[in-house]
């Protein structure tokens, strides 16, 4: 079962990567891409569900994120919004 979340406030996630850094990231709702902002300084994704994730009321949340160096982590997130 997945996590409730408003849909006012954003939903921030940590990301990271200690050696090369990060390269790319990506978030999909439901398979639909969804924009995110990336704020370095604190290596923190920004979600605006309320305003980017409008199709569907619940579904899974899927962070990708590459390093420098060509390694991927994928993760997947049920979510209730």
């Amino acid at each position: 079962q997945g996590e409730t979340i408003g849909t006012k406030s954003p939903l921030l996630i940590e990301i990271k990567d200690d050696l090369s850094g990060i390269a790319s990231y990506q978030a999909d709702w439901n398979g639909a891409w969804v924009l995110t902002e990336y704020d370095r300084k604190s290596d923190r994704l920004l979600i605006r569900p309320g305003k980017d994730m409008k199709n569907a009321a619940e579904g899974i949340l899927t962070i990708s994120v590459k390093d420098k160096a060509g390694n991927e982590r994928v993760e997947k997130i049920s979510l209730k919004l």
